[in-house]
């Protein structure tokens, strides 16, 4: 019985079993059916998975169609590029050279052909950055500024003209901060260089301590002047574009005067010899006035001085400097000359010593007027100096006798007086038609003859000759001229010398003892100027100084620097001693 119960009992699970496998297979069926639904006979489709279907048909067809819109656009791209590389074989783009940079060359002279012919360096009333720079062709040709260059001092502002730019005669050109330049023009301590494209110096202009000209406060502008000078402008802002104005004249607040003083006199001076002294006074009240002029002696051991002079208005009657010349003039000015000696009780006396002049009121015996400054006495011998090879042009005749009468008032030439070589031209139409300017910037007339002066003439080898000179007339007026002339020119020469300058020379103006009273020497880039005349004042030219060209002295201003004061003039303009 009990087998039996266990036998029933396997029966019975296995049936168990049996139907639990069949449920589960059936549950099967139906999900698989609903994966793969071709594969079975019942289909439960969903309308979820329809729509997941048409979505994914449909980003198929877009991707398609961006497939198909990009290879189009790859072949485009091909195409474009193989254009490029066409256009590149036939025409390659060179990168533009740098233009060079000019430099200003020491001892070179502006050309003028085109200048600077007014400049805002200080701006306007709107904004100091409203700064601007005119230009002028004052030649009387066209020019081309192709590569022209305007630079300053420390090429901030760097303008180089383009390829084409052109400018007429007359005509101005207006290159303004911000549009044509950029960099600031400095109010001090500044300087415009304009360069050809040859890096040749056309003009310049300098603001050391301050401008030439111009005014910050009213913003007036910097104009030149038709000597190429400089003036303020008459107008606020300039006349941009315009002529320039005729100049700004300040009018000052009348003030009470102060008298003025000076006296001219030699430098050096001999202890046995007379020499010639110049006063000038004026804005004095309107009285009659004592004159007293000395030299004085200054002890070594205690500073008391010593008059050690005489004085005389004719030099025939003298008295001890110590003294007052009484109710020499009357008015309010005085212009006249005295004659000087150092007395014979102090002719042993060399070294410095002080020269005075004192101007005092007759009545009341006020000095008004008072003047000092330093002498120096030598002893009785001839000064030498040592030049280069020098020949001597010995007259073998007479020079032509002077009929004129010699002025009163005239002063002798000496070391101690000042006089200018104020232009020379090394041939005026031609080589051998030279001529040489002197000026005489003081107050009072100068005898110059061969008995006072000498004219020298430096060649290209630096060989010094002393010209023999035909004197016509020998006395050059107080701020006036005085013309020497070799060959022939239209004026009329007050002396006239045997003609050697060259496109390379030199000339050289001495008092009778030799003392250099002025000096000028020219030169070109191949061959500089001679040294005897030089001495670090020589002007070199492009090519020398060519015939019909001279050298001017600018303003008749003396820097002691030749390459400064002077300028090439391409129509020389010779004066003579009746020149007004």
């Amino acid at each position: 019985m009990e087998k039996g119960l266990v036998i029933g009992f396997l029966v019975s699970l296995i049936i168990v079993s049996f139907l639990g496998l069949f449920f589960t297979l059936s549950n099967k069926k139906f999900y698989l059916g609903q994966i793969f639904p071709e594969n079975f006979s019942e289909k439960r489709p969903e309308p979820e998975n329809l729509n997941l279907k048409e979505e994914i048909l449909k980003l198929r067809e877009d991707l398609e169609k961006e497939k198909e819109n990009r290879e189009s656009l790859q072949e485009k791209i091909s195409s474009i590029s193989q254009s490029i590389g066409t256009l590149k074989e036939n025409k390659i783009e060179k990168p533009k050279e740098e233009s060079k940079i000019c430099q200003k060359k020491e001892g070179n002279l502006p050309r003028h052909r085109v200048i600077f012919n007014e400049i805002c360096w200080m701006g306007d009333e709107e904004s100091p950055s409203n700064e601007w720079i005119e230009i002028k062709n004052i030649s009387s040709k066209e020019i081309d500024l192709s590569g022209w260059q305007i630079l300053n001092k420390n090429q901030k502002i760097k303008i180089v003209f383009e390829e084409g730019t052109k400018i007429l005669p007359n005509q101005i050109l207006i290159l303004k901060r911000g549009d044509d330049f950029s960099g600031a023009i400095k109010n001090s301590d500044e300087a415009l260089f304009l360069f050809d494209k040859n890096c040749n110096l056309e003009d310049e202009v300098f603001a050391s301590s301050f401008w030439p000209a111009g005014d910050n406060f009213s913003k007036r502008t910097a104009e030149r002047k038709s000597d190429l000078s400089w003036q303020t402008s008459q107008d606020p802002g300039g006349t941009p574009g315009k002529e320039n104005s005729p100049g700004f004249v300040e009018v000052k607040e009348e003030e009470e005067k102060e008298p003025k003083i000076s006296l001219t006199f030699p430098k050096e001076i001999f202890a046995n010899q007379e020499f010639n002294v110049s006063l000038s006074v004026s804005d004095l009240e309107k009285e009659s006035y004592d004159v007293k002029i000395s030299i004085l002696k200054i002890s070594d051991e205690s500073e008391q001085k010593r008059t050690i002079s005489e004085i005389s208005l004719t030099g025939e009657e003298w008295q001890s400097s110590y003294k007052y010349l009484t109710k020499v003039f009357s008015g309010d000015s005085f212009s006249g000359n005295f004659k000087l000696r150092i007395s014979q009780k102090y002719q042993d006396f060399k070294g410095e010593a002080e020269i005075l002049a004192k101007v005092r009121q007759s009545d009341n015996k006020k000095i008004v007027a008072e003047f000092k400054d330093r002498v120096l006495i030598k002893e009785i011998e001839k000064i030498s100096t040592t030049t280069p090879e020098i020949s001597s042009e010995t007259p073998s005749t007479p020079s032509v006798e002077i009929s004129q009468k010699i002025p009163s008032g005239a002063i002798p030439l000496s070391g101690g007086i000042k006089i200018l070589i104020s232009e020379v031209c090394a041939g005026f139409d031609r080589a051998e038609n030279e001529f040489i300017e002197l000026y005489n910037p003081n107050n009072f007339p100068v005898l110059i003859s061969d008995q006072y002066f000498k004219l020298k003439l430096v060649d290209s080898s630096n060989k010094v000759t002393t010209k023999r000179i035909n004197w016509i007339n020998n006395i050059i007026p107080p701020n006036g001229y005085f013309l020497f002339v070799g060959g022939e020119i239209s004026m009329e020469p007050d002396a006239t010398f045997s003609s050697q300058l060259t496109y390379v020379s030199g000339v050289i103006i001495t008092d009778a003892q030799e003392n250099i009273i002025d000096k000028i020497s020219w030169g070109s880039k191949d061959k500089p100027p001679p040294l005897s005349a030089r001495e670090g004042e020589g002007i070199i030219l492009e090519d020398g100084l060519k015939t019909g060209q001279s050298l001017e002295r600018i303003n008749l201003q003396d820097t002691d620097n030749n390459a400064k004061d002077f300028q090439l003039k391409f129509t020389p303009s010779p004066q003579n001693s009746k020149t007004q």
